[in-house]
């Protein structure tokens, strides 16, 4: 079990309770009418209203051109004394191909219709491999990425960090809003299992402890922000590296097929998107925890309940005897342990536990290569999902959507098997190489000073080459790829309680 928030809408059971009851009035309505009215004749019953009809949103007026939907909660209300980012620039010339200045539905001509039934906002549907984007909606259209910007934060990981490095987690880390994949105070994980966390199971916790070790949530944004701009993904920022909301944040569909198709080129990345069920490490007790969990072992012995009897307190013996033991039928625990001196014996640590991918393509979809899922309030369901069949790679990413009239995935396979379909070479636009587009979205301006600038205009410089191979820390990018930001930073933000809203995350 993993420690997850759940992603519960109170007021949507109010609402739906509400709905519920209203139907069961009007169900009665007539009835009531007969007992109480006498031989009074009844009054005529409206005819039932149909139900909803399913439409894709439509964003031919470019609603979403300059900035995302208004948030619908306080999540981008920015902190005292400081004001929101102004809206990004929007290029004179679309990135990626006139085609892709367009904010409805685009796709080659001649080619079959689109699938039915997608309700995201704004998608692309792209070759990871020759980069071409086979058809797109609203592909520059400015949305909130909630968790799918985690594609950002690792690949930023991946290039900074060892991954053999191990760090150390702190309360604050562990206890940070949102998903958590189960970090723990004073737990020790390697960057590789963090990231591991941060891809499979959405973990904010695992994001904040790679965040804090490359200088902080504000130092790593910009750092973010500035690799968004170097690969040419102009429609994104963020400010904060797990994907919760905050002011400012943006990206577009587009922007994040640009930033997929670039972490995949890391086998590493690849490696942790399609990943199956791995054991996460648990952490250290508090002094309470154990007194706690001792003082509940003497009073269970005390009430009946027979221990395990042990020669030894080896911490390895007792956890090999706890998994062997069966649980309590009535209370689902396992029985306490005593040592030779009858004394309870407690482990120090919070056992280890098994996590699961999060996205259901990997399991459900032929050839699925991985992906990432995302959901707050203000963003709707994000969701980008890869596969693999006859030798091509295509991605789809899916922005503000919902989960009618499926899910998020079931509509990103319903675009991928469109996308297979499609003859190769089929294509719209094309997703622009790193380090091609300048900060105001003209050709051949990746190399220049401004474009590698942080958000306060400092230049960065190049990070050093390092190896690819999975394990070692490095990535498959080389020399220059990324930039890493340099100078001095402000301090970092502070983040005042409630100021960033829980993430709620799909299932």
């Amino acid at each position: 079990m993993t420690l997850r928030d759940a992603a519960v809408r109170p007021r949507m059971r109010r609402r739906a309770a509400a709905a519920l009851l209203c139907a069961a009035t009007v169900a009665l309505l007539p009835a009531a009418a007969t007992v109480t009215a006498g031989a009074l004749p009844s009054a005529p019953t409206a005819a039932a209203e149909p139900a909803p009809v399913f439409t894709t949103p439509n964003t031919d007026a470019c609603p979403h051109r300059n900035s995302p939907p208004p948030p619908i909660d306080s999540s981008e209300v920015p902190e005292p004394g400081e004001t929101a980012p102004p809206p990004l620039p929007v290029p004179d010339d679309p990135i990626g191909g006139p085609r892709l200045d367009a904010c409805g539905s685009v796709q080659p001509a001649g080619t079959p219709p689109l699938p039915d039934g997608i309700s995201a906002s704004g998608w692309v549907l792209a070759d990871l491999d020759t980069g071409e984007v086979l058809a797109a909606k609203d592909p520059h259209g400015r949305h909130r990425p909630a968790s799918t910007i985690k594609i950002l934060l690792a690949t930023l990981a991946l290039q900074k960090l060892d991954l053999d490095t191990v760090l150390t987690a702190t309360a604050d880390e562990a206890n940070v809003e949102g998903s958590r994949v189960g970090v723990g105070p004073g737990g020790e994980y390697t960057v590789h299992m963090l990231l591991r966390g941060l891809m499979m199971n959405s973990g904010n916790d695992a994001a904040q402890v790679l965040a804090d070790r490359m200088g902080g949530t504000e130092a790593t944004t910009a750092a973010m922000n500035t690799l968004a701009r170097h690969l040419g993904a102009l429609d994104t920022r963020t400010p904060t590296p797990s994907g919760l909301d905050g002011p400012g944040m943006s990206t577009s569909a587009y922007d994040l097929a640009l930033l997929f198709r670039d972490a995949m080129q890391d086998p590493v990345f690849a490696d942790l998107i399609s990943h199956g069920p791995i054991e996460f490490p648990g952490y250290p007790k508090s002094q309470a925890q154990i007194d706690e969990d001792r003082a509940a072992a003497q009073a269970r012995i005390a009430a009946g309940t027979e221990p395990i009897r042990l020669e030894t307190t080896d911490p390895d013996t007792v956890t090999a005897a706890l998994a062997d033991a069966e649980p309590d039928p009535a209370t689902g625990l396992l029985p306490p342990v005593v040592g030779p001196d009858g004394a309870p014996v407690v482990l120090p640590d919070h056992p280890g536990f098994a996590i699961a991918n999060d996205n259901p393509l990997l399991s459900q979809y032929p050839g699925a290569l991985g992906g990432k899922t995302g959901y707050t309030d203000d963003a709707g369901q994000t969701f980008i999902g890869a596969a693999e069949r006859d030798g091509r790679r295509l991605v789809v990413t899916l922005l503000d959507g919902t989960r009618t009239p499926s899910d998020p995935w079931q509509q990103a396979a319903a675009l991928l098997d469109y996308g297979f379909r499609l003859p190769p070479g089929e294509s719209v636009g094309t997703l622009v190489e790193p380090g091609t587009v300048g900060p105001d979205g003209t050709a051949d301006g990746g190399d220049t000073a401004a474009n590698r600038a942080g958000d306060d205009g400092a230049v960065t410089l190049a990070a050093p080459p390092q190896s690819a191979q999975p394990g070692s820390g490095g990535s498959a990018h080389g020399v220059g790829y990324y930039a890493a930001v340099t100078g001095v930073v402000a301090a970092a933000l502070l983040l005042a309680a409630g100021g960033i809203r829980l993430l709620r995350r799909r299932r």
